[in-house]
């Protein structure tokens, strides 16, 4: 509750207040309590205090502006009324100053400011409660014994159990700690029904939330670290107790009915374990936080240090465990792979191996390692660093999962330093034949024929990143069937991998330090996939007499006696990816068959404004690398997360310095020529392309600023800057050639009276392409365009039906394929093919504004298109009905939702449904129609070929 102005709070809504109605002077302020619960303590210090007493919501503090201050504390004066921490209905008198924070680190605001005038009206209408006062009693004598924690009695009872001494993590009961003396017999037992499984759940996942905040945390670690070697476990025990009743219980257990001290922790410790026979989910969630607040104390719960630290007794395999998690925490952390970035910059060519690795271990020992191992017993410099690296490997022989994360951690610092650890890469990657991966790799695969270098560029001049030798075999870490090849080079990923012979168990990374490699199509031949026989070469290479090279996928020594013997083995073999031939100029199959692609538009256009900057698999520096872009490149981007942004999916991007390329497969499909004798068409056949490729990129970094740019008005078009390969371009300017002459140039007489000053220019129907939503549609017959078509992918708000309640109340989106142009040459019959390609799309219905020229209309009509106007009744009620038919009753979608989803236009509105055809069962999954997304959904992928 805060106050403004002249306004009031009702005054059943007020609390108590703090003073009496004559104490209030011009040296008074007031504060307000806006949080369930305020601590009054007896120190301005959140690790050194009692507390006093407790305000709750609504309550008011007066303090006066003469006793000084402290940043975000609040002093009540001794003498104001409060109320009684383990009677909140009754009120004390504090008999010394206390004190209030403003602001908690962890549970957020606390008090407001409140107008001084305001409270004195409140006293003159008598709006506070009145509570009655309560009286301390003296404490009751207790048989003298020493403290014994929650933590102690675990201790004790494992001792008896197994008669020895704990030494590493043994806490199973306890989820908040309590330093106090145990319940005695003036304190009411706790009742399993004063808390609940489901309360239990919720008050576990508040502290958990309390207890992962960034200020807890570091106070945390500041307490460790405060210890010295002489302070005895139960000690430092109280003093987790405290901080965590202080900072976290305190303000979560008050809610479910126990007292903000620390009868209200045993309380709660002895009822959790008992819930916990019943809930499964209470015993993890307590386990969970169990776990959490152990590891922030490793100088308490650790393995105390021994006089010889080689020995293995010094960590021990659970406080190990809790180690390599910290150190995999800061390894994965931005600061560590900046700091990675800089170090191989710094590099030069002629920096030795040995110094790269001195200048590593110097990193981790600055950056992460030096503070995490001294929290555990070592010391934070690199003899700590050294005993600890002796002692990992001895206690991984007795734990997996020990020597799992420290492999983990290994390879990690490997891929961060691909140029550094490339002469062991044998040794990293896993052992692995040559046949096994064949049968579970879908990459392509080659042999070389000849010695040859791996190439940084298209170019027998540039860069050499490794040479192969005769014989070796090759992984390019490029899906099968991606349009890498062309026909003189063969592209290779970074993740490509190298075996010197078939005999070869280990693979080697073929080359480091760059995003791919090119080898030259003439050293290579395709790999086949065959039992015994893995590589035949071509007759083209091999002559007759010649033996084939060595390895377990040739018979040794033997030679090859004639071009048919060869000819015959390689027809009993089926390629994993054939050998690309081009085909005949003068094969019909060839110049026949019509190919619609589809691909993304090149979205909105973002500038690189830094040097380099890398595209990664997803919205993290740790994912793989992609590719890159320079400085000044204009990128689409499909849309933004956070401080990161997508791509479209067909975007380019560079593989080198001068070749750009798209990463994923165009969308496609094949339509087979129709026969001479008959007129009915034929069906389309989808070319799979494999699952694309996310790129992504950063937008900005703390230590680089700015990266990429909003373009916010695109000058120049597509040919100024823009990062795009040849392909794609060739596909927009046709599509847009070709529309602009179908759709405007050839009706300048019928739609445009004759003057060519009305004709919307080329640039028009260019600025649609730079929508991150956006797609174009490419139809090839005989080599020629001969079809193009704009769309755009637009999300209208509908509901899918709740069956149990038989409603249609689940909110989402309906997917539309909205046509902007759409044209073809004039007697190539392929408007019937595009169309059919478009119905195809992973969209619950598809919709143009049609001009109004008589053949337009007639072949909008011809394939199914329904003309609806939402200013008249009838046609809203049909296409409602229709809509929910055509998605068999899943999804309820409005005409006038859609009209305001789509572009405004002065053209009437025609709108194709999908028939109520078994043919299109497929489409849905499972209880969800075709074209249908949720609110989670909604940035899923661009236009898919479904059905």
């Amino acid at each position: 509750m805060a106050a403004a102005g002249a306004d009031t709070p009702a005054a059943e809504k007020v609390g108590i207040v703090s003073c009496l109605a004559s104490e209030i002077n011009g040296t008074s302020l007031a504060y307000v309590v806006t949080a369930p619960l305020a601590l009054i303590l007896d120190q301005a210090d959140l690790n050194l205090n009692s507390v006093l007493g407790v305000l709750c919501t609504g309550d008011i503090v007066v303090s006066r502006s003469d006793l000084g201050s402290v940043s975000n504390w609040v002093l009540v004066p001794s003498g104001s009324f409060v109320r009684h921490a383990k009677m909140r209905e009754g009120r004390t008198k504090l008999t010394m100053d206390g004190w209030m924070m403003m602001s908690h680190p962890v549970y957020g605001q606390l008090l407001d400011t409140y107008p001084i005038e305001t409270v004195s009206q409140l006293f003159r209408k008598k709006a506070f409660l009145k509570l009655p006062l309560v009286k301390v009693a003296p404490p009751k004598p207790v048989a003298a014994k020493p403290p014994q924690t929650a933590i102690d009695q675990v201790d004790a009872k494992h001792r008896s159990r197994t008669g020895t001494e704990t030494k590493g993590v043994a806490v199973s009961d306890v989820v908040i700690h309590s330093a106090k003396p145990e319940r005695t017999n003036d304190i009411e037992p706790p009742s399993k029904m004063q808390l609940g499984v489901d309360s239990a759940s919720r008050m576990l996942d508040e502290l958990m939330d309390g207890y992962t905040k960034e200020d807890f945390v570091s106070s945390c670690r500041k307490l460790n670290n405060s210890w010295s070697s002489d302070k005895s476990r139960p000690q430092k025990l109280a003093e987790i107790d405290s901080l965590c009743l202080r900072l976290v219980v305190a303000f979560v257990i008050p809610r479910y009915g126990f007292h903000a001290d620390a009868t209200g922790m045993q309380q709660v410790n002895a009822l959790l374990p008992e819930l916990a026979k019943s809930s499964k989910e209470v015993g993890e969630k307590h386990r969970a936080i169990q776990k959490l607040i152990l590891s922030n104390f490793p100088m308490c719960f650790a393995a105390a240090p021994k006089t010889h630290p080689e020995e293995k007794e010094r960590l021990n395999i659970d406080s190990a465990m809790l180690m390599l998690d910290e150190l995999m925490n800061g390894y994965t952390s931005d600061d560590f792979v900046a700091a990675c970035c800089e170090l191989r910059e710094a590099w030069g060519n002629d920096t030795k191996r040995s110094q790269q690795m001195m200048d590593i271990d110097s990193l981790c020992l600055k950056h992460v390692v030096g503070r995490c191992i001294a929290r555990y017993g070592f010391r934070g410099d690199e003899s700590g660093m050294r005993q600890v690296n002796a002692l990992l490997p001895e206690l991984s022989k007795s734990s997996k999962a020990l020597m799992d994360k420290h492999r983990a951690i290994q390879r990690l610092i490997f891929s961060y330093f691909p140029a550094c650890f490339a002469s062991n890469n044998s040794k990293e990657l896993e052992s692995e034949y040559v046949e096994n991966h064949l049968h579970q790799c879908s990459a392509e695969h080659y042999i070389f024929i000849s010695d040859d270098s791996v190439r940084a560029d298209k170019s027998p001049e540039s860069k050499s990143l490794c040479t192969c030798r005769t014989g070796s075999v090759i992984c390019t870490g490029v899906k099968m069937g991606s349009a890498h090849w062309d026909g003189t080079w063969v592209r290779c990923s970074q993740s490509a991998k190298l075996w010197k012979s078939f005999q070869a168990l280990y693979p080697e990374v073929m080359f480091a330090g760059a995003i791919s490699g090119f080898i030259a199509v003439n050293s290579l031949e395709p790999v086949y996939k065959q039992t015994k026989k893995h590589i035949m070469p071509s007759e083209s290479n091999i002559q007759t007499g010649h033996a084939l090279p060595g390895g377990p996928g040739y018979p040794q020594n033997e030679t090859v006696q004639s071009a048919d013997s060869i000819a015959d083995a390689r027809a009993s073999v089926q390629p994993l990816r054939p050998s690309p031939q081009p085909k005949p100029a003068g094969s019909r199959e060839a110049t026949r068959d019509t190919t619609i692609h589809i691909v993304s538009g090149f979205g909105e256009p973002w500038i690189v404004e830094v040097e380099n900057i890398e595209v990664r698999k997803s919205s993290s520096y740790h994912a793989d690398l992609l590719g890159t872009a320079s400085k000044g490149d204009v990128l689409g981007v499909r849309r933004r997360k956070g401080d990161w942004v997508q791509l479209v999916q067909d975007a380019d991007v560079r593989l080198s310095t001068t070749v750009a390329e798209g990463l994923n497969s165009t969308r496609q499909i094949k339509v087979p020529p129709r026969h001479p004798s008959s007129n009915k068409p034929q069906d389309l056949v989808v070319v799979d392309g494999g699952r694309p490729e996310q790129l992504w990129l950063p937008t900005e970094s703390e230590s680089t600023g700015q990266l990429l740019r909003r373009c916010k008005k695109r000058q120049g078009g597509l040919g100024n800057g823009c990062l795009i390969s040849e392909q794609r371009l060739r596909y927009y300017r046709e599509v847009i050639d070709l529309c602009h002459r179908r759709i405007f140039e050839d009706n300048l007489d019928t739609l445009w009276e004759g003057d060519r000053g009305k004709l919307p220019a080329k640039d028009a129907l260019e600025a649609k392409l730079f929508h991150g939503n956006t797609s174009v549609v490419h139809v090839i017959k005989e080599g020629e365009c001969v079809g193009g078509a704009i769309l755009k992918r637009i999300l209208v708000k509908a509901f899918s039906r709740d069956d149990s309640l038989d409603v249609y109340e689940n909110p989402g989106f309906a997917a539309v394929a909205y046509i902007e142009d759409f044209a073809t040459v004039a007697g190539s019959h392929t408007g019937g093919d595009m169309w059919r390609a478009i119905c195809r799309l992973n969209v619950a219905c598809v919709a143009c504004h049609s001009v109004l020229l008589p053949d337009t209309v007639d072949f909008w009509r011809s394939r199914g298109m329904v003309r609806y106007d939402s200013s008249k009744d009838e046609n809203c009620k049909s296409f409602e009905k229709d809509f929910t038919l055509s998605t068999f009753g899943k999804v309820h979608c409005l005409l006038p939702d859609l009209e305001q989803a789509l572009p405004a236009s002065n053209l009437p509105l025609y709108v194709w449904l999908r028939p109520i055809s078994r043919s299109f069962e497929p489409a849905l999954d499972g209880e969800t129609a075709a074209g249908w997304l949720t609110a989670a959904q909604k940035d899923q992928a661009d236009f898919v070929i479904v059905g």
